[in-house]
């Protein structure tokens, strides 16, 4: 059982949108009654609801019930039925059931162990999840999927340093604090002015299929014949577009990520290819998903209790500053 996670007898009780709705509707795609050995809460917050379905048949399989709208879903589906039966590592959709405004997923259990970015086989199998990913789909979108190019991150700078200016007004903030949130809303002026310089870098790259939320909770690591595969799985904010921030992935955990972008290049491009765009493009992607971070953790700083907001900020900034320099680009300033 994952930590934190809470077991809940199968026939107890329960709201009939909750854990209980979720074993029935289970039985109905089954078409039969057969008893759920346990079910176990891995998340309930606002609209969504997540949960491990245990011993739902003789072998002992679990299946995990995902319920959200049905209009957060739809890119998530589109994008699950184009790679099904294309990437040997996608999970497996059992059935989708529609109840008003929400859908029920039921998904195959892909295992309990997330992704570590300090782990070197981790990282090596996640570059080769990635190379496999670039190398399948390229080019113009088969689909209609989200944009994922330079723009919509440059969306997440320009609203997130507009959020810290509006947020460095809480009065819950000590002067010290202003003057901290000021100096990140700061750095996001510097990003700002050399974002054409990181669209550039991603230009020579073609467009292709993108999570867009790669993050560990996201990434579970299944054993197979000796070796370690890469099943990301949650793909509500995939689109398609530059791949820089799922790249940017392997740059999270510094040890093993020059060797895992090793492993991207020889995967993607053949030994020997020409590695000095793949690091930069990276840490361009790295830029990218720390400047979305930014900007969702500046619009907590208006909470009475900005204190775990500002810690994180602070965490962030550091880290935008360091895939700054991993760049190569020359910023206006790199503050603090």
């Amino acid at each position: 059982m994952r930590p934190g996670a809470e077991p809940v007898a199968a026939g107890a009780p329960r709201r009939p949108d909750d854990a209980q709705a979720a074993v029935e509707l289970w039985a109905e795609v089954r078409g039969c009654r057969a008893p759920v050995g346990r079910v176990t809460i891995l998340k309930e917050s606002g609209g969504s609801r997540v949960y491990r379905l245990a011993e739902v048949d003789s072998c002992g399989r679990c299946v995990i019930a995902r319920r959200r709208t049905t209009v957060a879903l739809a890119g998530e589906r589109l994008i699950h039925e184009f790679i099904a039966g294309v990437l040997p590592s996608a999970v497996s959709l059992y059935a989708s059931v529609e109840v008003g405004e929400f859908t029920w997923q039921f998904w195959e259990d892909a295992g309990r162990e997330h992704y570590v970015g300090e782990d070197p086989e981790h990282a090596a199998a996640l570059a080769d999840w990635l190379a496999g990913v670039h190398a399948t789909f390229n080019g113009p979108s088969p689909v209609p999927l989200p944009d994922h190019g330079p723009g919509r991150y440059l969306e997440h700078v320009l609203r997130g340093r507009e959020l810290l200016r509006e947020g460095g007004s809480n009065r819950a903030l000590t002067s010290r604090q202003r003057s901290l949130v000021d100096g990140y809303a700061r750095l996001l002026d510097d990003v700002a002015a050399i974002w054409p310089e990181a669209a550039a870098v991603c230009a020579s790259w073609q467009p292709t299929l993108v999570h867009g939320d790669l993050q560990p909770k996201n990434i579970l690591i299944r054993r197979a014949g000796g070796r370690l595969c890469a099943v990301p799985i949650d793909w509500e904010l995939g689109g398609w577009g530059i791949p820089a921030a799922d790249l940017g992935t392997l740059l999270w955990s510094a040890p093993p990520a020059g060797q895992a972008l090793l492993r991207y290049r020889d995967a993607r491009f053949g030994p020997g290819g020409d590695d000095a765009d793949v690091p930069h493009f990276a840490a361009v992607g790295l830029v990218f998903r720390l400047v979305a971070a930014i900007e969702w953790m500046a619009d907590r700083l208006r909470s009475p209790w900005p204190g775990t907001p500002l810690a994180t900020l602070e965490l962030y900034a550091h880290q935008l500053r360091g895939a700054l320099r991993m760049t190569g680009i020359s910023a206006t300033s790199l503050r603090g």
